[in-house]
């Protein structure tokens, strides 16, 4: 599990410190960036399921595992400023609890079908599908709602709100937290002699997220401090 935690922690950080720059070429180039860094995301992905199919060495694995973190594409991102375009005002919000929703029920279905792959097949096919997945994902995007990726031109950014660096170390934080429980959980597992389960609290957290998603998403009646 060692490698493979330092595996997924690069992976992790790699995404976390690419973002701004990934987001801002999209935001610039529109849904030719996004393709982008799909199709480079998804040979980084195949890369890191060649190398484990092959039995290499656990180095190769970890740099491509954070280069597919510096890859990956800014798919919710992207995603979520098409609901101005396509709700009206009253169901952004609710448009935006679908979006973090189905990202959860990706998280639910991810660790298991996985586990399946593993065991069925081999973990590499797992991977390598992922890279597709995400390929197909960026190209649905691009082709039904590229024109509306990015800054249109002319374009005036919008100036940075006030509380926007408190609200990004709390998202640190939690991320932070999150990261530790996703290694934590497998490495407990393990330790408990029960290393088939390791996806079973993940699923478990992410379900809780999805309710969570759905319930912030729904119109709540009152203020925007009582929700």
């Amino acid at each position: 599990f060692r490698a493979a935690s330092l595996a997924v922690a690069l992976f992790a950080l790699g995404a976390s410190v690419g973002a701004p720059l990934r987001g801002r070429l999209v935001d610039r180039a529109g849904a030719p960036a996004l393709v982008a860094w799909a199709v480079l995301h998804a040979l980084a992905i195949g890369g890191v399921a060649a190398v484990a199919m092959a039995g290499g060495p656990a180095g190769a694995l970890i740099v491509l595992a954070a280069a597919a973190g510096l890859l990956a594409p800014p798919l919710i991102a992207s995603i979520r400023p098409l609901w101005r375009t396509l709700l009206p005002e009253e169901d952004v919000r609710a448009g935006y609890g679908l979006t973090a929703a189905m990202a959860d029920v990706a998280a639910v279905v991810g660790p298991p079908l996985a586990a399946v792959v593993a065991v069925v097949a081999a973990p590499g096919l797992g991977l390598a599908a992922c890279g597709v997945l995400v390929l197909a994902a960026a190209a649905t995007v691009a082709r039904n709602y590229g024109g509306s990726l990015g800054h249109p031109p002319g374009a005036v950014a919008v100036p940075r709100p006030r509380g926007i660096s408190g609200l990004a170390v709390t998202s640190i934080a939690f991320g932070v937290c999150l990261g530790a429980l996703e290694l934590g959980f497998p490495l407990a597992a393990r330790a408990h002699g029960h290393s088939e389960l390791a996806a079973v609290p993940l699923a478990a957290l992410a379900a809780g997220s999805v309710v969570g998603s759905l319930l912030a998403g729904s119109r709540f009646r009152g203020s925007l401090d009582v929700r």
